[in-house]
C-alpha cells in the first residue's frame, strides 16, 4: 500500500529447460548379461524415473493390437520396467517374472513340484516378507508368481545361499536352465562385485 511501491509491476518468471545428468552405480558385467537374456527372450525394457505405487520394478504382459494393411493384428507384448538407480536384484526379480510368463515356472516349480520344493519356495517368500509385516504384504509375497520371481532373483544374486535354503528347487532349476539355450547364461551367473556407472539423461523441467 506504500505510494512509492505502486509503480512496481509483478512479472512471471521464465524457466529455461534444464538437462540434468544422473548416474547410477551398477554391476556392469552382471547387468550386461541380464540385459542380454532379456533381449534374447524378446522382452522390451524401460528404465523410468518413477513407477506407480513406489514400485522398484514391474513386469507387464498382454496382447498388443494394431492395424496392419487394414487388418487388426494382435501379438503378445512383454516388457520389464525398472526405476532408475535400482539394483540388479530388482532386474533379476522382474526377469524371473518374464521367464515364468514364457516357460510357466509356476506350473513346473509349484503346481507340479514336489512337496519339498513347495516348502522351499514358501520359506524364501516368508524370508522376503520378514517378521514385522502386514498380513496383506505377506499374502502378496506368497503369491505363486512372486515366489518364483524371488527364487530366480536369489538364484542369480545369492547362489550359495539359495542352494542351502532350497536345494531341491535349485537342482531342478539348474537342469531346466541347461535345457534352454536362451537361459543358459544364468546357470553360472553371479555378481562380479565390479562397480560401474551408467549415465541416464533426464529432463527435469
Amino acid at each position: 500500500a506504500a505510494p512509492e511501491l505502486m509503480g512496481i509491476k509483478e512479472v512471471n518468471a521464465k524457466f529455461l529447460p534444464v538437462t540434468e545428468t544422473l548416474k547410477q552405480e551398477i554391476d556392469k558385467p552382471l547387468r550386461d548379461t541380464l540385459m542380454g537374456v532379456i533381449q534374447a527372450l524378446g522382452v522390451d525394457f524401460q528404465m523410468l524415473k518413477t513407477l506407480r505405487g513406489r514400485r522398484l520394478g514391474l513386469f507387464v504382459s498382454g496382447l498388443q493390437t494394431e492395424v496392419v494393411a487394414g487388418n487388426l493384428t494382435a501379438e503378445q507384448a512383454r516388457e520389464i520396467r525398472v526405476r532408475f538407480a535400482t539394483t540388479e536384484k530388482v532386474l533379476s526379480h522382474e526377469l524371473g517374472h518374464a521367464i515364468d510368463d514364457q516357460f510357466n515356472l509356476v506350473q513346473k516349480l509349484i503346481v507340479d513340484g514336489t512337496p519339498e520344493m513347495k516348502r522351499e519356495l514358501r520359506a524364501i517368500a516368508d524370508q522376503r516378507a520378514g517378521l514385522d509385516v502386514s498380513p496383506s504384504y505377506k499374502r502378496y509375497v506368497r503369491q505363486r508368481t512372486e515366489q518364483v520371481a524371488e527364487f530366480v532373483a536369489r538364484f542369480i544374486n545369492h547362489k550359495e545361499v539359495v542352494r542351502a535354503l532350497a536345494p531341491k528347487t535349485t537342482a531342478y532349476f539348474e537342469d531346466f536352465l541347461a535345457a534352454k539355450k536362451v537361459l543358459e547364461p544364468l546357470r553360472e551367473l553371479r555378481p562380479s562385485h565390479q562397480l560401474g556407472t551408467l549415465d541416464f539423461q533426464n529432463r527435469v523441467w
